[in-house]
């Protein structure tokens, strides 16, 4: 007697990605996913992602992703299934062009859980009954009029804190690259 029921590890999950380079395809990401282990991708589509600057639309030049894949049954597809299921990220580290690059692969969220978590959606073709909601507008009395910081000097300094950590952390993702270079079972 044959079951309704499919193997968990036959089943396709569904990602989102919401950074992609603007100089990545889909055939890359694919191949990705199948060096890396994780899985065969059923079907990938890239969107040109979209802001609202000065109420126009406007390209961000760069992509988010929706994808379908069935992970494999090797150790970074399970991991990968596991993240997937319980709401984590993965990280897809790769280089192109001499440039390092991650993908932050994440659970698809619907439309509505997308609104419901405070996400900004712009109403496009792919969506067409989607409208946004009113958002109130607020006044504030006490608003400065220069704008958040109080004077040159305090954005200054946020500045350079913001490239410190920014600095920082680029350190830290070069090390943990090279690491997972060096540590990476495919190393030849």
């Amino acid at each position: 007697m044959l079951s309704t029921f499919s193997n968990v590890s036959e089943r396709p999950v569904r990602v989102f990605i919401p950074f992609v380079s603007a100089d990545t395809s889909k055939s890359l990401i694919v191949q990705l996913f199948s060096d890396r282990l994780l899985g065969k991708i059923n079907s990938i589509q890239l969107h040109d992602k979209k802001l609202v600057k000065q109420n126009s639309i406007k390209s961000a030049k760069h992509f988010y992703a929706f994808i379908e894949v069935t992970p494999f049954t090797t150790e970074a597809g399970i991991n990968f299934r596991r993240n997937v299921e319980y709401n984590n990220t993965t990280h897809v580290m790769y280089q192109q062009n001499n440039r390092s690059y991650s993908l932050d692969v994440k659970p698809h969220l619907t439309i509505e859980e997308r609104v419901e978590r405070g996400f900004n959606i712009i109403p496009s073709k792919s969506i067409p009954d989607y409208k946004p909601a009113e958002q109130p507008t607020t006044t504030c009395e006490n608003r400065n009029p220069i704008g958040m910081f109080n004077n040159d000097r305090e954005r200054q300094d946020i500045l350079n804190d913001y490239n410190s950590i920014e600095n920082d952390m680029a350190i830290e993702r070069e090390s943990f690259q090279e690491w997972c270079m060096w540590t990476s079972p495919t190393f030849v």
